[in-house]
């Protein structure tokens, strides 16, 4: 549906326009991004050996999800989640509890919460309660036939299984998922199969990947880097230094939180120019300059990638898009 191209809504559309290109021009790719249970999880199991000893890498990160758990012991939005997201990001959280849990008295840092016992207690009935109603055949959601399967073996290994009704469909897709991907093709090229890398657990030798990783980062996704490093032997400045600028530029702001993608401009700034102008505003309504900015800044950077576009938000953005199911 097309919205009336207004005097009011073309003011606030050119403002929005020009924030946006002169971004892209004057500061270095960052994005947008909301803060992200699932990512954040996954940094808050880093640890980093310094002088000899084990040091959390984002110790606040562990305080973040500690303290954004919801009262039913999950971390699903509570207004507008989508169920399997709310699944991943209880799966991702749960494991950071555990594995804090399990090493914190090798690993130097705060003293653990005293009800973080309660805390995983809370979490693991909450799990079982949506796993049983959980509707694995209608889903459809990027890559959830291989993250939920990998959240699954990877709590196994604390001594927590999950079994509900869903689970051999699931399990049947992801057997057919990873019986079309060629493994060999990781170590060698460059492959969106990589994406998510944290799906990829033991069946890739994460030591191997150094090479895939691009300005530090794999996929533009937190997570994946955070499960590179946690698994790698050696470890990885380069990832680190990626890290360590999502955590400062990010929509956390050091304050624990990673977003779920950075950076994200590629897709924001689609995204926004492309919604606008099916809502029925022009280019000369925007301010050609402005336009012109942003279209050559996707020309030259999908160039670079070769029309490439990965990382767990952008992909859900992507297949939200194509859905129809977005706001103007």
């Amino acid at each position: 549906m097309d919205l009336p191209a207004s005097q009011d809504f073309s003011e606030e559309a050119q403002l929005l326009v020009a924030g946006l290109a002169s971004k892209l021009s004057n500061a270095p790719p960052q994005g947008s991004t909301s803060v992200s249970t699932y990512d954040t999880a996954w940094t808050s199991m880093i640890s980093k050996p310094i002088s000899g000893h084990q040091q959390w890498l984002f110790p606040l990160s562990f305080s973040y999800i500690f303290q954004s758990q919801n009262a039913d012991g999950g971390w699903g939005d509570l207004i507008t989640g989508v169920e399997v997201d709310d699944i991943l990001n209880s799966m991702s959280a749960l494991l950071a509890l555990l594995k804090h849990r399990h090493k914190n008295p090798v690993i130097n840092g705060d003293t653990l919460p005293q009800d973080i016992d309660f805390r995983i207690t809370d979490t693991v009935s909450w799990l079982e309660r949506k796993l049983r109603t959980w509707d694995v055949e209608a889903t459809d959601h990027v890559c959830f036939e291989m993250l939920v399967p990998m959240h699954l073996q990877l709590l196994r290994e604390f001594g927590f299984e999950f079994p509900f009704p869903g689970l051999p469909f699931l399990m049947k897709l992801h057997d057919e998922k990873v019986s079309s991907f060629d493994f060999h093709k990781a170590y060698k090229a460059k492959d969106t199969f990589l994406y998510p890398l944290e799906a990829f657990i033991g069946v890739l030798d994460f030591d191997e990947l150094k090479t895939q990783l691009k300005n530090g980062n794999f996929t533009s996704s937190p997570a994946s880097t955070a499960a590179y490093l946690i698994h790698a032997s050696v470890w990885d400045e380069e990832a680190e230094n990626y890290l360590q600028a999502v955590y400062k530029n990010g929509e956390g702001n050091g304050t624990g939180g990673f977003p779920s993608a950075f950076p994200s401009e590629v897709i924001e700034s689609s995204w926004m120019l492309s919604t606008l102008l099916e809502a029925g505003f022009t280019a000369a309504n925007l301010g050609e300059d402005h336009t012109t900015v942003i279209g050559g800044y996707l020309e030259k950077t999908l160039t670079s990638s070769k029309g490439t576009l990965s990382g767990r938000y952008q992909m859900q953005m992507i297949q939200q898009k194509q859905s129809s199911h977005y706001p103007y």
